[in-house]
């Protein structure tokens, strides 16, 4: 049994970590299982069910051949992926444009030859920064939207700045992807065929994402998830990455009790959120800690300093894995056909730089 523990801590790192967290935490405050947030948990089943699927018929693939055939060099392609994983991110939300373009970067990557860390890295930046837009965008947004009843052209004119500036951060970054002619092998294109199978799943993506624009509920979509996978390809059940989703429902727990711990010292978060800046800061040092959803849920009940706070937990994201949990998706993704420690290397050194320098910045702002 123990070996077993062992295998899975060394093979998957972070849910080990945050499996580890949530039981430690739990010794100072009762069960509640209310503290997991099944719509997220379901709706990312489900997506990774479908994208699973579009590998499997190569839907994928084929979309990578597309993107490679429209530019000429490896830098135009990342910055291409950039843009479009940034504008996505505002649209469909951070976790949803990482499940769907960072597949499709890997296979880009793999028909390539080249190692695809560092756009994956500046996509996961492009994503967190560019959903910071729009309520939509991102979890924190649409919390502290529906909190603080604010309007939509309101809250777009509020985060437009930090959003522009963190996609010409991206594609400044993305001046480090070498210039060289873009070449992929191609004998694999015999076998890619536009079979039914393929576009009666790329169409079950398109109703997915219906459920997440609340358009379809995500129950009734979970359980068409189910039925579609079982009767055509139960052996996308095997593919599914349980781990991720062990994940996600167990940092659920550890930053539920740590709210539930935080409610017992309530003065002690008064006394640090008076004074100008300071809900922007806590809202950056705690993304860092508990991730940048639960931070905004934490703070927001101290704290009527919606323009801080909003700023505060979206540059949040940036800096560690656990400050945004869509980089786990992207860090997940990666790691299946790649090292994983170059890959945290340059993220962090990538994501601290953006944290330090747009805190920085934004901090003389609300200072004064």
């Amino acid at each position: 049994m123990m070996q077993k523990i062992h295998e899975v801590f060394k093979k998957e790192p972070v849910f080990g970590i945050s499996l580890l967290l949530a039981v430690a935490t739990q010794v100072f405050v009762p069960v509640n299982p209310g503290v997991i947030d099944w719509k997220v948990i379901i709706t990312h089943f489900n997506l990774m069910a479908v994208i699973v699927a579009l590998e499997k018929y190569k839907v994928l693939d084929n979309i990578s051949r597309g993107l490679i055939g429209r530019f000429d060099n490896l830098r135009y392609l990342s910055m291409g992926l950039i843009i479009l994983t940034g504008v996505s991110a505002m649209l469909v939300t951070n976790d949803v444009a990482l499940l769907t373009l960072i597949p499709v970067t890997l296979m880009i990557g793999k028909r390539c030859n080249f190692n695809p860390a560092w756009l994956v890295i500046l996509q996961t930046l492009a994503a967190n920064l560019g959903s910071s837009l729009t309520p939509m965008g991102n979890p924190q947004n649409l919390f502290l939207y529906e909190y603080y009843h604010l309007g939509a052209w309101e809250f777009i004119k509020l985060l437009f700045p930090l959003v522009l500036a963190g996609l010409i951060f991206s594609l400044v970054l993305a001046f480090k992807v070498p210039q060289i002619p873009i070449t992929y092998r191609d004998e694999e294109q015999k076998d890619i065929t536009s079979s039914k199978r393929s576009i009666f799943y790329l169409v079950f993506f398109m109703v997915t994402i219906l459920s997440i624009f609340r358009l379809i509920d995500y129950r009734l979509m979970f359980v068409c998830t189910l039925l579609v996978i079982f009767i055509l390809d139960r052996d996308l059940f095997l593919k599914i990455d349980y781990y991720l989703l062990g994940t996600f429902g167990a940092f659920f727990v550890f930053v539920g009790n740590l709210t539930q711990i935080f409610n017992d010292i309530n003065n002690v978060i008064n006394m640090l959120m008076a004074g100008n800046g300071h809900t922007f800061f806590l809202g950056v040092v705690f993304s860092q800690l508990i991730s940048n959803v639960p931070a905004a849920i934490l703070l927001a009940n101290f704290s009527g300093q919606y323009q801080e706070l909003l700023w505060g937990v979206n540059i949040g994201g940036m800096g560690t894995l656990v400050a945004s949990l869509a980089s786990l998706i992207s860090y997940k993704l990666y790691t299946k056909d790649y090292s994983a420690k170059d890959y945290l290397i340059k993220f962090h050194i990538v994501n601290f730089a953006g944290l330090i320098f747009f805190s920085s910045i934004s901090g003389l702002l609300f200072l004064k």
